[in-house]
Parts: structure tokens; C-alpha cells; sequence
């Protein structure tokens, strides 16, 4: 059966899909409309060249006529035209350099006129400078005329280079315009045919959803039911095996204080077989803890670390004694938490940093506590977006090979054996397990001979 996380796959797919064609269809859009800006941004230009040189030439013209009049009458009046020619036209000609700055024909049609124009001001200059009333000479009319012919047809050149300019690009704009209505219609349908499809789809996929759904919280229904039995089959059997157990053990008791006549070698059968019977109830209680600890019947409520590691710390307090184990602890964070489990969680780390401690060495342990983000850890199990606390408990015993630091959980899982050390391999699997239940997890690290460090992390 497929999981809901997979069934969403696909619509993050169809609408990761719209997204990129919607997003296409809007740059394209967008450099349509651009396109548009452009040509019509092109066919203004080229009107403003074409203004420019018929402002210029316009200009140049009143200067002239106006300049005859003013050697024939004197009147200073008839200067002004020739006054704003002289002011205007090298504006008018620094505007038309930076216009046609694009066309390389038309700079130098530019240059010519510009050099004609500049000829013509100084001739007029010229006349004006010798006097007024006195009639001008043939010549001087020849040269002017000609001049100004000249000057007609660098401008008639430049006009009908921008006139074909002006034609082609407003042929290109139309053609734009045209085809931008077109365009936006079949973006628009485009967009219309793959929200619609994209709906269907998507609605399809949530009727799926629904029906894993349906199919997940059955299965979880049955799951439950399953657990529920397993968890009462397992209470039953703990203490239905515990009791054979404990006869075991108060007949050979009777049989060992009663029966004088027992050879050494049968006492000692006997002793064997008692401490079987104990392993075997030890290993029972084990089991029970460890599938108690996903209880949901648990209530996490607010719990100071620092008190369920003294609980731990008494419960422990004769071996404690015994090995003349030392415990430093720094200052433990409250979590919310099944305070009972926490209790427990410390007194089988405490357990097992006296259990394998160095021979002929006294156990020191440390147990500190601080802050990490979530984003600076390495683990399967961590979350990057939160932060959690980071409790350490390192002891100075035998350590182990670092490369075990993830089967050293695996339940029933002992990395020494049954003669060197007691145990059945659960204590560490609990820990695991109550460090799951908790939303958290945990890591080890050690070497040979060099102690161990467990590293609990719980969400803050």
C-alpha cells in the first residue's frame, strides 16, 4: 500500500509543473510586451531625429532671410532669428549625435551637414560684420544659394535615411501590436486548460489521499488492538513466568538449608541453577520496562532532571557505596516528560558506567547539560529547525570499540560476555526507547580503556 506521504508526491509534482509553466508564460508575456516598448520606443527616435533636422534647417533658414533684410534696412531687429540660430543649432547638433550615435551612415551624413551649417553662420557672420546699406554683390548671392543647396541635400539625404528607418520600424510595431493580442489569448488559454487540469488532478490525488488515509487509520486501528493485546499478553506472561520462577527458587533454597546429605558438587549444581532462575526473572523484568516505555497511557508532565537523577542516584546508592563510584553532576534542564522513565533512563546509564568500570579503579562520572542547534548535529533522527538539550553522562571505565556506538543499543545486544559482566543487553535498548518516546535520541562514543560518553538530545 502506498504511504499519504507518497500520494502527495504527485501533487507537489502538478503543481511545481504549474508553477514553472505559469512562470514561463509570464516571461514570455513580459518580453512580449517589452518587445512592444522597444520597437515603439525605436519609431519615437526616429520622429525625434527627424524633428531635430527639420528644427535645425528651419532655424538656419530664418537666419538667412532675416540677415538679407537686416544689410538692406540696418534694423537690428531682423538679428534675432540669427541670434537664436547661433544659440540653438549646437545644442540641435549635440542632440542629433547622441540620436544617431546607433547608425554610423548617418554620423557621417551628420558630420557633412554639420561642417555646411557651420560654414553657412560664418558667411552670414561675415555680412553682417561689413555694414549694412550696401547692395550685396552677385557673387555673395551665388555662394550663399549655393550653400544653402548644399545644405538642403545633406538634410533630404538624412531625411529619407530616417524616413526608411521610420518605416521599418513601424512596420515591426504593427506587426507586434497585431500579434500581441493573439499572444495574450493563447497564454490566457494555456493558463486557463492547466489550472483546470492541474484541479482535476489534484482533486484526484486527495481522493486517493482520502482512501490511504482510510486504509492508514485502519491499519493503525488494528495495529493498536494488536499492541494493546501484545502489551497485556506480555504483562500476563511476565507474571505467569515469574512464578515457576520463584518456586524454582524456594525448593532449592529448602532442598540446600534441609537436605544435609548434598555432595558439594550438587550444592554447587544446585547454586548454578539458582542464579539461572534469577537471570531468567531478572531478564523478565527487563522485558516488561522495556515494552512499557510506549505506554500512551503515560502523561508527560513538567519534570526536573536533576531530581529523577537523584532518585536514580538513591536507588543506586548501595553499589554507589560499594565501588566508591563518584557522581559529578552539573545543573539538568526540566522537560516535560514520563517522569518515572527519566528516573529509570539514569539509573540504567549510572548502572552501566559502574558496571564497567575499570578493575581495581574507582568510577567517576560526569553528567552535564547545555544547548545545541538542531542544524549543527549529524543523526537520523534529528530535526534541523529546532534546538534541543544536550545531556552528557561520560564515565572513565572500559570503554568500548567506537565503532559499536549504534549496536550497543540493538536490545539483548552485549558487547562482553555473560562470565565477565551481568546483564542481559536491555538496559541500553530502554534508554533508546525512552529517548524516542521523548521526541529525542541518543549517541554514544567511546574507546577501549578510555570510558564512554552517552549524549542524550531532547527537543527544548
Amino acid at each position: 500500500m502506498r504511504s499519504f506521504k507518497e500520494s502527495i508526491s504527485p501533487i507537489r509534482l502538478i503543481f511545481l509543473t504549474a508553477i514553472i509553466l505559469l512562470a514561463g508564460l509570464t516571461v514570455f508575456s513580459f518580453k512580449q510586451n517589452l518587445n512592444l516598448i522597444s520597437r515603439a520606443g525605436w519609431v519615437n527616435h526616429t520622429n525625434l531625429v527627424k524633428l531635430e533636422l527639420e528644427n535645425t534647417l528651419s532655424e538656419l533658414k530664418d537666419a538667412e532671410t532675416e540677415t538679407r533684410a537686416f544689410l538692406l534696412t540696418g534694423i537690428p531687429g531682423f538679428l534675432k532669428s540669427y541670434n537664436t540660430a547661433i544659440k540653438n543649432i549646437p545644442g540641435s547638433f549635440h542632440t542629433l549625435d547622441s540620436l544617431v550615435a546607433d547608425n554610423p551612415h548617418q554620423l557621417n551624413n551628420l558630420a557633412a551637414f554639420k561642417s555646411l551649417t557651420e560654414k553657412k553662420l560664418a558667411i552670414i557672420k561675415i555680412l553682417i560684420d561689413s555694414g549694412t546699406g550696401k547692395p550685396l554683390s552677385h557673387d555673395v548671392i551665388l555662394q550663399s544659394k549655393e550653400d544653402m543647396d548644399q545644405i538642403r541635400t545633406h538634410m533630404a539625404i538624412m531625411m529619407h535615411e530616417e524616413e526608411k528607418l521610420l518605416t521599418d520600424r513601424t512596420q515591426k510595431l504593427n506587426e507586434a501590436v497585431s500579434f500581441a493580442p493573439t499572444v495574450n489569448v493563447i497564454l490566457a488559454g494555456v493558463s486557463i486548460l492547466l489550472l483546470v487540469f492541474s484541479y482535476f488532478k489534484i482533486l484526484r490525488e486527495l481522493e486517493k489521499s482520502h482512501g490511504l488515509q482510510k486504509e492508514l487509520m485502519e491499519s493503525n486501528r488494528v495495529l493498536e488492538k494488536s499492541n494493546n493485546e501484545l502489551a497485556q499478553f506480555a504483562y500476563v506472561a511476565s507474571h505467569d513466568l515469574q512464578e515457576p520462577l520463584r518456586k524454582i527458587q524456594t525448593f532449592i533454597s529448602r532442598i540446600t538449608d534441609t537436605e544435609t546429605g548434598l555432595s558439594d558438587k550438587g550444592r554447587d549444581y544446585f547454586e548454578r541453577v539458582n542464579i539461572s532462575a534469577k537471570r531468567m526473572q531478572q531478564l523478565i523484568r527487563d522485558i516488561l520496562s522495556y515494552s512499557r516505555v510506549d505506554n500512551r497511557e503515560n502523561q508527560l508532565e513538567r519534570t526536573d532532571l536533576n531530581q529523577a537523577l537523584d532518585l536514580a542516584k538513591d536507588q543506586l546508592a548501595e553499589f554507589i557505596k560499594d565501588g566508591g563510584a563518584e557522581i559529578h553532576a552539573g545543573k539538568l534542564p526540566s522537560v516535560n516528560a514520563v517522569k518515572y522513565q527519566f528516573v529509570q533512563l539514569f539509573q540504567n546509564l549510572l548502572s552501566n558506567a559502574l558496571k564497567f568500570a575499570k578493575p581495581g579503579q574507582k568510577s567517576v562520572i560526569h553528567i552535564t547539560a547545555d544547548t545545541v542547534k538542531g542544524a549543527s548535529l549529524e543523526h537520523p533522527s534529528v530535526n534541523k529547525y529546532i534546538t534541543y538539550h544536550r545531556i552528557e553522562v561520560a564515565d572513565n571505565g572500559i570503554g568500548f570499540d567506537g565503532q559499536y556506538g549504534e549496536r550497543i543499543f540493538r536490545i539483548f545486544h552485549r558487547l562482553n560476555t555473560n562470565e565477565a559482566y551481568d546483564g542481559n543487553g536491555i538496559g541500553l535498548s530502554i534508554v533508546k526507547k525512552i529517548m524516542e518516546a521523548h521526541g529525542g535520541f541518543v549517541t554514544a562514543d567511546g574507546r577501549r580503556n578510555d570510558g564512554a560518553t552517552f549524549c542524550l538530545y531532547l527537543p527544548v
